[in-house]
């Protein structure tokens, strides 16, 4: 499932599932994996590009 960042995150999401997070205002894509409270980002995205996921964005 993919969502955007909200305040109130850990009480929208379902524990048991995993999720993509993308936050507006950071400009990043994070993975949650199923079970956990903590979000790994692994793509960043400049303010002024299309949001499209390509080798250019991915972290690491």
């Amino acid at each position: 499932m993919f969502i955007d960042k909200d305040p109130y995150i850990d009480t929208i999401l379902k524990n048991d599932r995993p999720y993509l997070i993308f936050d507006t205002e950071q400009q990043t894509l994070a993975y949650r994996a199923a079970g956990s409270r903590s979000s790994t980002v692994f793509a960043k995205f400049d303010s002024d590009q299309e949001l499209w996921l390509s080798a250019s964005n991915i972290i690491g």
